[in-house]
């Protein structure tokens, strides 16, 4: 992995966070997606692997992950005898900040990550100036949980398959906002009900209870400590439901505005209103416009 040094050494070290790096990867597969859990506790146990691996990153290697995702992390089969149990492990560090301090000023200026996971500080179009930081990244882990339960359990949520997309919303950062935090607050009110599944429902119930804490009243932030502490409570427990493995999702119909099983990334683009995203629908390259360029270019 290497690092560049120009922010550092035209402006300043505080602005370390604003560095690229490039990364070199050799690959092969040691897990499977999280959508694909054959249990939920397994589901819960690989979430909270996942957690623990982000915390030791952070604390002894100054390594803040940005991008908590449904797609990073991954459900680990067949491990070596050799190696301490666990059964998930966070991936793909392409959008990691790498260092021991948070600077004090001139964070990042956008925002990163997956779009449906982001933080509701860091979505919020009226909040700015804000540091991307550890308990935005444990919200992201809250919300990927979130997401697979109602993508992939047998829930009994009042709106059905479109459940998600009232939770989840794309594009536009005040909406993004809007129903997120409308799910934190009204969640008391509107139990989501998981079948023959108290323990899911349960924490699901503690963790909501630290969202709103956290995020409503502001009356701390989330750490490590609460939500490992969550995690570890449930999955202690003796009473998990067996063979609940995940349940095919079956999107509704292509009129509805639902999120898929492919969350977007959000880098440093910013979907400020639906004017912007009508006028490019999509951020990336296209297949067409990329064979364009390389056409143009070996005939040059």
């Amino acid at each position: 992995m290497h690092q560049t040094h120009s922010w550092r050494l035209a402006v300043g070290e505080h602005m370390k966070a604003k560095e690229h790096s490039h990364m070199r990867m050799v690959t092969n597969t040691v897990g499977r997606p999280l959508m694909l859990f054959k249990s939920t506790k397994e589901l819960v146990m690989a979430i909270y692997d996942a957690i623990c691996g982000h915390q030791t990153l952070m604390e002894r290697c100054g390594i803040l992950h940005w991008d908590v995702s449904n797609g990073n992390i991954l459900i680990v089969e067949n491990q070596p005898r050799e190696r301490v149990p666990c059964v998930g492990i966070l991936h793909d560090y392409d959008y990691s900040s790498m260092m021991l301090y948070h600077p004090l000023a001139n964070g990042p200026s956008a925002t990163t990550g997956t779009y449906y996971f982001i933080a509701v500080e860091l979505l919020h179009p009226e909040i700015t100036d804000i540091l991307h930081d550890v308990h935005h990244d444990l919200e992201s882990f809250i919300w990927v949980l979130l997401w697979i339960v109602l993508h992939h359990t047998a829930h009994r949520h009042s709106s059905g398959a479109e459940a998600c997309s009232n939770v989840f919303k794309f594009g536009n950062d005040q909406s993004a906002t809007d129903v997120k935090q409308a799910w934190i607050v009204n969640r008391a009110a509107t139990p989501l009900i998981i079948a023959n599944n108290a323990l899911l429902m349960d924490l699901l119930k503690e963790l909501h209870k630290s969202m709103f804490e956290a995020i409503i009243t502001k009356e701390h932030k989330l750490t490590y400590a609460g939500i490992l502490s969550a995690f570890k409570s449930a999955i202690d427990r003796k009473d998990w439901p067996v063979r609940d493995a995940a349940v095919p999702f079956v999107p509704p119909k292509p009129e509805d505005s639902m999120p898929t099983d492919a969350p977007k990334k959000r880098t440093h683009r910013q979907f400020k209103n639906d004017e912007d995203e009508e006028e490019s629908e999509d951020p990336f390259l296209t297949l067409d416009h990329c064979q364009r360029v390389f056409s143009h270019a070996l005939s040059s």
